[in-house]
């Protein structure tokens, strides 16, 4: 068969797996594997995909089962199988016969909760489905509970003084950082409410100049270069150059989930049925996921995401709109917030986005000719 690299330490060879990170290998299995207390992922995954009946019930039982991000490669009967967690928290890819956590090795993606059958036969995709729930508290619940099997003594909460992260610092005792330039918004807010907690905040401030030297570095990283992925990318970047520790907790999906975008109240005042769209950009959150891997594997980072449970977007998926905007956006949000005992100065408190109240954005629009000269250099390495 030949032997397969991948620069999640997998290689696959005639007759024999291996990793070369012990806890990521098991007889017939290798993995990138984030799972929550479990000390040895690709035992644990080869357990549950040897009780199905057959390798697509095997997968089904690790989606069912597993809380954490993970990417695997498994072999059954002399044919591999590439599975991927139904979130997206880990990446994967493939091309023939290889597979590799990284696109400039295997271009093609194994979607979330897809199984792929090696060369190129996809098997079986999960689907994202709804559980009805109107209850803050059993949400409230939810989230306290994913987010205590998550972090970590000695874990850093990425935080900007809004609602999302807000509640998940209330929820954990973790190190606050924030970043952002000196008179950003981001800055100013993140201060406040640690202060308003009673938290220690760790501030990183960066320079126009200290932007503009990082654009080619994180560039050069990136799955993808837009002005999206660049700004939220320089962030990323700057957060884990500065924090010593290795494991970071991010607010990301709250937007998604309980309807932080504009467009998503626009759309529920027009009739839309939003419920719909927010769920979409939830099956497409991976491709932002793909780009902090790929910062944070630069500095030997892991990044989780509480609010990225599978149950819990599966609960929140279920919740009826008006109960995210009426009478405001995140409404459902701040109630769980209220709940939790956050004053209610944090709770009403509005927010920008990151790249806008950390004050990136304005940096790196002013610089898109040196995105676009490292956008075709990007795509040429790549080629």
């Amino acid at each position: 068969m030949g032997e397969l690299a991948a620069s999640m330490g997998m290689t696959l060879q005639q007759g024999t797996m291996a990793c070369s990170h012990p806890e990521g290998t098991s007889e017939n299995m290798v993995c990138d594997a984030d799972l929550y207390g479990i000390p040895n992922p690709a035992q644990y995954l080869n357990a549950l995909f040897d009780q199905g009946k057959d390798p697509i019930d095997g997968a089904k039982i690790i989606f069912d089962t597993v809380e954490g991000g993970y990417a695997c490669a498994a072999r059954k009967d002399g044919v591999t199988y590439l599975l991927r967690d139904p979130v997206g928290l880990k990446p994967l890819y493939y091309c023939g016969l290889n597979f590799a956590s990284q696109n400039v090795i295997c271009g093609q993606p194994v979607l979330p909760g897809e199984v792929v059958q090696l060369p190129n036969s996809i098997r079986y995709r999960h689907v994202l489905e709804e559980t009805s729930t109107d209850d803050p508290a059993e949400v409230l619940d939810m989230l306290r509970k994913t987010t205590g099997k998550q972090v970590e003594r000695g874990s850093a909460l990425m935080f900007s003084g809004g609602i999302d992260s807000t509640v998940l610092a209330f929820l954990t005792d973790s190190l606050l950082i924030s970043c952002g330039l000196q008179s950003s918004q981001d800055i100013a807010n993140a201060r406040e409410a640690a202060s308003i907690l009673e938290r220690e905040l760790l501030e990183i401030v960066v320079s126009p100049q200290d932007i503009v030297r990082a654009i080619p570095h994180v560039c050069a990283l990136l799955p993808e270069i837009t002005l999206l992925n660049v700004e939220i990318g320089l962030l990323l970047f700057f957060i884990c150059q500065e924090y010593k520790g290795t494991l970071l907790i991010s607010g990301q999906g709250a937007d998604e989930l309980f309807g932080g975008y504009f467009k998503y109240e626009r759309a529920y005042r027009e009739g839309i049925h939003v419920n719909s769209m927010m769920k979409r950009d939830l099956e497409n959150i991976h491709l932002g996921l793909e780009r902090d891997h790929e910062v944070a594997e630069h500095f030997s980072k892991t990044i989780r995401y509480p609010y990225l449970n599978l149950h819990l977007i599966e609960a929140v998926l279920g919740i009826p709109a008006y109960l995210h905007f009426v009478p405001r956006r995140k409404e459902f949000l701040r109630k769980m917030a209220t709940m939790a005992g956050i004053p209610g100065t944090l709770v009403s408190r509005p927010k920008k986005a990151l790249q806008y109240g950390s004050g990136i954005h304005h940096i790196v629009k002013n610089h898109t000719s040196l995105l676009n000269a490292l956008s075709g250099n990007h795509c040429q390495k790549r080629m």
